[in-house]
């Protein structure tokens, strides 16, 4: 039994990995869109990124992010940098409107 609770912990781990890649494939495509010299601060780039991008777009967004909350919230120990990811993607989505 704590063979098959092992590997479903990697299993949910590698889905969180690949979310989370998701979610920077998007926010980094989007950031090539706007110049960061013409915005004032990260508050002001951040809002335009969000600007650049379509609807269907932000509801993948929300949509991943979502998955990977639910993912977090299974998985027991999860790497720092993981988890900063995370708070970082998650902190984007206060500009969705």
């Amino acid at each position: 039994m704590k063979t098959k609770d092992k590997q479903n912990k990697h299993k949910l781990k590698f889905d969180y990995i690949s979310t989370l890649q998701i979610l920077g494939k998007i926010w980094k495509e989007h950031c090539k869109l706007v110049d960061f010299k013409k915005s004032k601060n990260d508050n002001l780039f951040n809002q335009e990124v969000v600007k650049q991008m379509s609807d269907k777009v932000k509801s993948e967004y929300s949509s991943a992010l979502a998955k990977c909350d639910d993912i977090f919230l299974y998985l027991g120990k999860v790497d720092t940098s993981l988890k900063k990811s995370h708070q970082k993607f998650s902190s984007f989505k206060k500009y969705f409107k």
